[in-house]
């Protein structure tokens, strides 16, 4: 077990790695931004891109299990036990900016309110059980499942063969294990194809707005911790108090070298049509 952190230390480390996903998904390697900032439509970079982004974003539907970091309670509803946990527990006792828990919280309660819907999707059409369903379901439901489909074979999916069977007794239809075996395929066809490409411009500018606001929450540290002398090409960054132990010491200085500059996609918002449904 790792030695105990202090409050700022963790505070750091839950940053570090919250920035360390967002960058790994909302980025121009994987995601194009077609239109203007007022209205944009997100697509994949290339088919690959938009599996690969359903992967990371399970990722940060999940929440980290190293580093003694608390784990969100079971009690929780789903959206709640992700990253989003540990974000709320920054805004509200902030280390770092201890005036500026409510950028984090803005967004962070933004994107846990759009996860926690509840919505249903018409007229779906499950071939392998020859049965079509006006199939309810929660947004942060579907997107794990799709997330984890798009990583692993069939044969590591034993998990969300339990959640898919659940889904479905909640939807009226009992399924065999084989059966929910049976029914991935169609599933992923019907969320992954087509509703999680519907969500993708959405979910990418919560996920982007996110970072942006974690960006201003640290300015004011980042030039209270920076330090370069006249003439000096070379900068340091004064630790922060309490921040003693040194992998917290050294995710500090790469977040403030990550807020040196904004981030590289600017904020923006979805086409209006892209909200209109699930």
């Amino acid at each position: 077990m790792p030695a105990p952190y202090a409050p700022v230390e963790v505070e750091v480390i839950i940053l570090r790695a919250v920035w360390d996903l967002l960058d790994s998904l909302v980025n121009r390697e994987v995601l194009q931004f077609d239109g203007t900032p007022a209205s944009t439509t997100v697509r994949p970079q290339r088919p690959s891109s938009k599996a690969l982004f359903a992967a990371r974003l399970n990722d940060f539907l999940s929440y980290p299990n190293a580093l003694g970091l608390p784990t969100p309670p079971a009690t929780l509803p789903q959206e709640a036990r992700t990253y989003l946990f540990h974000l709320r527990a920054v805004a509200g006792a902030p280390q770092l900016n201890t005036s500026g828990g409510a950028l984090i919280a803005a967004a962070t309660e933004a994107l846990a309110d759009w996860l926690g819907v509840t919505f249903v999707a018409p007229k779906t059409w499950f071939p392998s059980i020859e049965r079509e369903l006006d199939f309810r379901l929660t947004r942060v439901g579907f997107l794990k499942i799709c997330g984890n489909i798009s990583k692993h074979n069939f044969s590591r999916l034993g998990v969300d063969v339990s959640r898919i069977r659940r889904l479905f007794a909640d939807n009226g239809v009992d399924l065999t294990e084989e059966q929910g075996f049976l029914v991935i395929p169609d599933f992923y066809g019907r969320y992954f194809d087509d509703i999680f490409a519907y969500h993708l411009t959405t979910i990418a500018a919560m996920l982007n707005d996110l970072r942006g606001a974690l960006y201003d929450y640290l300015r004011p540290p980042f030039e209270a911790a920076f330090v370069q002398e006249p003439g000096d090409v070379l900068y340091r960054f004064n630790q922060p108090s309490g921040c003693a132990q040194t992998l917290p010491q050294t995710f500090f200085h790469d977040l403030m070298n990550d807020v040196r500059s904004p981030p590289y996609v600017p904020r923006f918002a979805p086409d209006p049509g892209l909200r209109l449904r699930y």
